[in-house]
């Protein structure tokens, strides 16, 4: 006759519990919520703030340049019939947009070419929208990238204000 495992069984009434209690937890409405609040506790101070939903959408955008550099190619402000100052220089929509493909934090190298960019000759002119094969929207990506980089020097500066928890609660929850 097999004897009973006592300590298999007790290995399973308790991971029995945990799953029952995990799953309790989350339906009393008094329970601390982490998620969303312990995200901006982490990386807001460390200059890593959650992205904005615009940011998110036209940020795979930049994955399709080609490095064809025609942009480059019909900016006035490269040609030099336009003049722009910028402090720390403007580099080129075919920069921006290589180099913006890599991450958030690094948009603060860019601040010059995103100052020009979403500047009045730029907005005038937009060549360089329509002489990519490929249809990025540069206007759009520096708005949204200026947008993105205000928000990481805020966060660095410790001016971000951590947003209440409740906002990261699904909407059952109903805490008002």
């Amino acid at each position: 006759m097999a004897s009973l495992d006592t300590k298999w069984l007790h290995a399973q009434f308790f991971l029995a519990w945990r799953l029952v209690m995990h799953f309790a937890r989350k339906l009393w409405p008094w329970a601390p919520r982490y998620g969303f609040h312990r995200f901006q506790e982490n990386y807001v101070a460390e200059g890593l703030p959650p992205t904005l939903p615009a940011f998110r959408l036209l940020a795979p955008e930049l994955g399709r340049c080609t490095a064809c550099e025609l942009c480059d190619d019909v900016c006035p402000i490269l040609r030099g019939s336009a003049v722009v100052e910028c402090a720390d220089g403007f580099l080129g929509p075919a920069t921006f947009v290589l180099s913006g493909a890599r991450s958030a934090p690094h948009l603060h190298d860019l601040k010059g070419t995103l100052a020009a960019l979403n500047g009045p000759v730029c907005e005038a002119c937009r060549a360089c929208d329509a002489a990519c094969p490929e249809r990025i929207p540069i206007a759009k990506l520096a708005a949204t990238f200026e947008e993105q980089r205000l928000i990481i020097e805020r966060a660095r500066a410790g001016q971000l204000a951590i947003v209440d928890a409740k906002r990261a609660l699904p909407p059952w929850v109903g805490r008002g």
